[in-house]
């Protein structure tokens, strides 16, 4: 019986915590698939290096964060996004 009672317990605790977390208040990325060069280099500045290959381009670029990001475009249009 107690053990029941602690468990319980224990789950309330939990549930309690999980309610008290602040929400992240992440903001949309401007950058989407579609979007054009000119917006994801407005945002993400020059990219380091430009990969061309069946029509289609590969544009790393280095995020502020620090991450690396490949971007796929064709025709001038963001295709896929890679981190």
């Amino acid at each position: 019986m107690k053990a029941l009672i602690a468990i319980v317990l224990l789950g309330a605790i939990g549930v309690g915590a999980y309610y008290q977390m602040p929400k992240s208040k992440s903001q949309p990325s401007p950058i989407h698939q579609g979007a054009s060069v000119a917006e994801v280099e407005k945002v993400l500045g020059p990219p380091q290096r430009v990969l061309k290959q069946f029509g289609q381009e590969m544009r790393i670029y280095k995020g502020q964060s620090g991450k690396k990001y490949v971007l796929t475009f064709a025709n001038d249009e963001l295709v896929e996004i890679q981190q």
